[in-house]
């Protein structure tokens, strides 16, 4: 094997360049077109970007966390414009937000455009995609398929079509994109965001990689284009520009605040924090209220905003400084070192410190009296009327307005979700235009509040401001409460600004002093929070000397687990898959009210913990960062015959994978002094696989037919579990799922220091693919087949394709078309059809809603690359239809073609299963009696029963195919078993 002095050639080479572009350079190897980099289109390259003849330089993941790397095309391009590349791309973005830099597209300016002989297209708006990665777009007109116009950005379900919309639909004015825009989308491990500028509406979302996998972006063909398709052959779509960077765009500069820039609720406390810029030694910080004097300053004019000079640290706290509500601005320079001690001007940045007291909500209030219909009491915490700088409208249906009933006081009973430090009532009275001479408005009042609705404090008698008849009106009442905790209030009306009888009030709003802790992370009701270094933080209470931690799994009943004075907390060992709830009970023994118990939070943990999904290696060896540098082979000892990865790079697989983008590739030879083929991985610190609540280790294995003889074996630490289910199992060309009981190896699982993979069997060899290794805290199953009789009440139709096309059943009898043939089969004779006429169909009298149903067949072919949509089963239904059939690929493989589609497995020359089962809500796919994926849809709908062809009626499959079977109702995974003739259990996939 000589991949080791190969690859160390390679790493020289990288590390050659490297050294002449500099530590700091993001390099990409790369093609870009479709309006590309080439010369005199106005193209331009930044930062770490290297150009050469044939678009980019080599690879390398050593970027800093300061480095950037910028592309800017300009100019127009046919069809699809923009930026356009491939799997390297999508390899350094992942690498880059490993390191914890951010990649962004922006396409600016698609425009109508002038062609070649002199005509202006107009770009049809039903044709606009911007495609920023495979399926996750801004998309423009009706191709979400909810509207006709409008702009929704979409993602990308696993394996599917881009029918996951992440966003709202946007409707616009068809003429405003025609006119120039900009869209931005920007990914980073945190999350992603999308806008778009330059419409008649705003249009901008973010949110975090819980609504689809990043795995699914970064999946291999990356790319930025403004797509757009116009009548005739001319014409074209124009970009102004496009723009890919990746980190930040000046090196040199202080970058990524702390406060975020433009940040809202900052807390009084904040230290101020930036990342340094690349050559900094020390850093000016200049921190105030006013932007012109923070952005002229500078240390010969500090203007009194100069708040620290010629530090070393690369955070400011601002101590007794930050008033409750203010804005402030801030800027920090960044100071090279000796000898020209540059100054780096950096950006002027904002936050507004949080305020004093802050809304309760939400409010509920009840009101004695009658109310005027449309003018209920519900009206004086709903925000009606408001307008966003809080001024009130003189509009009656704003408003509530009662009247008295006879002898009876006119109260309005308020109450808040929680006890509240209440600071002020703010109050609005009422504001109809007529009100400074009907006085309806309430003038004189008594406050009660209570903690618990039964003890009752009577605040006092106050007297409020009458409205001012104005549309645009302030509150001005406010009445203090001085910290009182309160849960209910009561306000007694006792007189109007008149003696009509009538009372009302424009809006109430209550301002209470935050002294619960807040903003819980885990945020409430989060999901697959992962179990391994979890920890519990929240924002405090502001009179807090301590904080009570109460976690647990019975929300009715949270044992205190710590009492803690910082804002963190360790939740100690978690077990996988559950819900947890926890609150923190903020206490100070020196003030009046010594606990303020939390709200009840929640978070639930992952399903399942991660061992190896072989995602974070690349072919970078001096980093450290090959597959066979973590998996160590038998390339150094003469016994082990393994050799992980490939020769040549990428040295891991990116085909052939389970979940993700890359697997194992594990070659085995045992011949001559090798006996065993092993790969083994070592941990430090130790696993324990007894933490957790972890009962099993699952993993999946794809082996080929080409593989000769073996044993799969695993080893914890030096405990051997064999693979002793499927015989064939290294011969299958698909995943098979290996799942193992932890407790019944009888391996030390508390101190698990190497997991080891590999075949034993002199004489075997072959390759075989491994990928994502889990812990789960199920147990471990298997499923025993079953093998339905042919006498099933729910086998709607049966055909056994024995010289005939008959339905065994008499349900379902089939018509052949064309002239097919019959031939030996898997049992019994099976048809052979000849790609051209040949078909089988039963048409329905009228169509038919089965709730589920069941499809099992065999097939042979020796034809691996047939046209797409070659049908081997279909319903062909008005709506709702589905067919197998095959992908159109070299070589191609066996798919469920639906509301949502799932590949089942490759084309092979050897009898392959198929089945699918329906349960009216989703349908599970099989190859050769395993569970292959779920497409997540239900095609109930029965037009016909049709083999050999597809739902169209024109794309016929060329093969044999035996032993079709539908059944009208689900088949279980071990019927399926059974059906493919498997005759000893398997690991149920968990």
């Amino acid at each position: 094997m000589c991949k080791r002095a190969l690859c160390w050639l390679v790493g020289a080479s990288v590390l050659l360049l490297m050294s002449n572009l500099g530590s700091a350079q993001i390099l990409i190897n790369d093609n870009f077109y479709g309006g590309g980099l080439n010369a005199g289109d106005g193209s331009s390259v930044k930062g770490g970007f290297s150009l050469t003849a044939n678009g980019i330089s080599a690879a390398s993941t050593t970027a800093e966390a300061d480095s950037y790397a910028e592309v800017v095309t300009t100019g127009g391009a046919n069809g699809n414009a923009g930026i356009t590349s491939n799997t390297s791309f999508d390899a350094l973005s992942a690498a880059a937000m490993s390191k914890g830099l951010t990649v962004e597209w922006v396409v600016t300016s698609l425009s109508q455009t002038t062609g070649a002989n002199g005509n202006t297209y107009t770009l049809q708006p039903d044709n606009v995609f911007f495609n920023t990665i495979p399926y996750v777009g801004v998309m423009f007109s009706g191709k979400a398929g909810t509207a006709p116009d409008g702009v929704r950005f979409v993602g990308k379900t696993t394996g599917g079509d881009p029918t996951h919309n992440l966003s709202a639909l946007y409707n616009y004015d068809r003429a405003s994109f025609l006119d120039g825009f900009t869209v931005r989308f920007r990914i980073s491990e945190a999350g992603w965001m999308f806008e778009v500028e330059g419409l008649d509406i705003p249009v901008m979302e973010e949110g975090t990689w819980g609504d689809f996998n990043l795995a699914d972006v970064l999946d291999g063909d990356s790319f930025v284009s403004a797509h757009a398709q116009t009548p005739g052959a001319d014409l074209v779509a124009r970009y102004d520009s496009c723009t890919v960077w990746i980190g930040k765009k000046d090196a040199s500069k202080a970058n990524t605040p702390r406060p975020e820039n433009g940040a809202s609720d900052a807390p009084r406390g904040s230290v101020l924090s930036w990342n340094p810029g690349e050559f900094a030694v020390t850093h000016d910080v200049y921190l105030g209220t006013s932007f012109a004097d923070v952005n002229d300053a500078d240390i010969a004019n500090p203007m009194g905003v100069l708040v620290s000079s010629g530090q070393d640290a690369n955070s400011y706290d601002p101590a007794g400084v930050l008033e409750f509500g203010q804005t402030y601005y801030w800027r920090v320079d960044e100071v090279n070192g000796a000898p020209d001690n540059t100054i780096f001007t950096g950006d002027v940045w904002s936050f507004t410190v949080e305020p004093l007291a802050y809304p309760v909500a939400p409010v509920t209030v009840t009101a004695t009296g009658i109310s005027e219909e449309g003018a209920g009491p519900e009206n004086l915490v709903n925000g009606s009327g408001l307008d966003a700088d809080d001024l009130h409208s003189d509009e009656s249906s704003d408003m509530w307005l009662a009247t008295p009933v006879e002898g009876e006081p006119l109260v309005l009973e308020f109450a808040f979700e929680r006890v509240e430090k209440l600071h002020q009532m703010l109050v609005w009275n009422y504001n109809v235009a007529f009100e400074l001479l009907l006085g309806f408005g309430v003038k004189d009042v008594t406050i009660e509040y209570s903690a618990d609705g039964a003890d009752w404090t009577v605040l006092g008698d106050f007297e409020l401001a009458q409205a001012t008849a104005v549309a645009t009106y302030a509150a001005n009442t406010a009445i203090d409460f001085g910290g009182a905790a309160v849960k209910y209030l009561k306000l007694t009306v006792n007189s109007g600004y008149s003696a009509i009888g009538k009372f009302g009030l424009s809006e109430v709003r209550f301002l209470s002093i935050p002294v619960q802790a807040d903003d819980p992370q885990p945020e409430d009701g989060a999901t697959d929070v992962a179990v391994a270094g979890a920890v519990l933080g929240w924002k405090v209470g502001r009179e807090a000397a301590v904080h009570d931690v109460y976690l647990g799994v019975d929300a009715d009943a949270l044992p205190l687990i710590d009492s803690v004075a910082e804002n963190t907390a360790s939740p100690g060992a978690l077990d996988l898959a559950t819900t947890y709830y926890w609150r923190i009970d903020e206490v100070n023994e020196a003030e009046a009210i010594s606990t303020w118990e939390g709200d009840l939070w929640s978070f639930t943990t992952e399903p399942y913990i991660v061992v190896e999904d072989f995602e974070s290696y690349t072919d970078d060896i001096d980093a450290g960062e090959a597959i066979f540098l973590t998996w160590v082979d038998g390339y150094e000892a003469s016994d082990n015959g393994s050799q992980v990865g490939y020769l040549e790079s990428p040295f891991a697989e990116t085909t052939i994978v389970h979940g993700g983008s890359q697997a194992m590739p594990l070659i085995y030879d045992n011949s001559g002094a090798a006996t065993r083929s092993e790969a083994v991985r070592t941990f430090a610190p130790a696993l324990d696989l007894s933490a957790n609540a972890v009962q099993s280790l699952s993993l999946f294995v794809h082996g080929d037919e080409a593989n000769v003889g073996g044993q799969l074996c695993l080893k914890i630490n030096n405990t051997k579990v064999a693979y002793t289910y499927l015989t064939d199992v290294l011969q299958r060309r698909q995943w098979i799922p290996w799942t193992i009981d932890l407790a019944a190896t009888g391996a030390d699982l508390s101190n698990v220091t190497s997991l080891s993979l590999g075949i034993e069997g002199a004489g075997a060899s072959g390759m075989v693919f491994v990928d994502d290794i889990r812990l789960y805290p199920q147990a471990a199953e298997v499923i025993e087949p079953v093998t339905p009789d042919d006498n099933d009440p729910n086998l709607a139709a049966y055909y056994a394709l024995d010289g005939n096309v008959s339905d065994s059943t008499g349900n379902y009898p089939g018509t052949a078309e064309g002239a097919p043939e019959f031939t030996a089969g898997q049992r019994g004779q099976a048809i052979n059809l000849d790609n051209s006429d040949d078909h089988v169909v039963h048409a329905l009298a009228e169509e038919q809603v089965w709730s589920a149903y069941g499809v099992s067949l065999w097939v042979k072919t020796d034809v691996f690359a047939q046209d797409q949509y070659s049908g081997l089963f279909n319903n062909n239904s008005s709506s709702s239809d589905f067919q197998i059939d095959v992908d159109g690929t070299d070589p191609g493989n066996y798919r469920y073609l639906g509301a949502a589609n799932r590949v089942i497995g490759p084309v092979t020359s050897d009898w392959v299963h198929l089945a699918v089962s329906c349960d009216g809500v989703a349908t599970r796919v099989y190859y050769n009696g395993l569970y292959a994926g779920t497409a997540n849809s239900a095609d109930t709908r029965f037009g016909q029963i049709a083999i050999g062809i597809n739902r169209g009626m024109n794309n016929r499959f060329g093969g044999v195919i035996d032993e079709v079977r539908l059944y009208n109702r689900a088949i279980s995974d071990a019927e399926v078993l059974g059906l493919a003739g498997v005759t000893t259990s398997v690991p149920k996939a968990l």
